[in-house]
């Protein structure tokens, strides 16, 4: 019998997405966290990482037909619904599949980037990733471990940007 998380081939390799949201490349403070957070991940298990870039390839902002097809019920939906939520559907599969999820982004304007949001836009789905109820919204997807890693340039007041500095430049919001 082999020991838990091991397979012939070796260690069991899990599933890491990574979603970085920064549109400045190498120079951005959250994606350089956010890549040595997935390289010391991968240090303690090897995964399969899956690059989700919203800066390099952001998505198209959710539109009616999404909207309309994504508030339907399943056994409502035609093919024109159904090709309205292909993007979703392939995004949600990124989500299923991963063992570990890693999520870097800057902060902008107190909030986070519009290519984040979007994202966001396209992977809560009513009764696909969550439901409501009476209580409030209730997850669908399987629990895993999730880091998010935000960043933020600039100066922030004298109280803040001594106990949140890092590095020298980069502040953690």
């Amino acid at each position: 019998m082999m020991p838990l998380g091991q397979s012939p081939a070796g260690p069991r390799s899990g599933r890491l997405l990574h979603v970085s949201a920064s549109v400045r490349g190498t120079e951005s403070h959250s994606r350089r966290f956010g890549c040595q957070l997935v390289a010391r991940l991968q240090r303690r298990r090897p995964f399969q990482v899956v690059e989700r870039d919203l800066g390099v390839e952001p998505l198209p902002y959710p539109d009616v037909a999404f909207v309309t097809a994504s508030l339907m019920a399943d056994r409502e939906r035609g093919a024109t619904e159904t090709a309205a939520l292909a993007l979703s559907e392939k995004l949600i599969s990124e989500l299923e599949s991963a063992d570990v999820i890693v999520i870097d982004t800057p902060m902008h304007n107190f909030t986070v980037p519009a290519a984040l949001k979007t994202w966001i836009d396209y992977v809560a789905r009513p009764h696909r990733t969550f439901r409501p109820s009476p209580g409030g919204k209730v997850g669908l997807l399987r629990d895993r471990p999730i880091y998010v890693v935000i960043a933020c340039g600039g100066g922030l007041d004298a109280g803040m940007n001594g106990r949140w500095q890092r590095n020298g430049t980069a502040k953690a919001c």
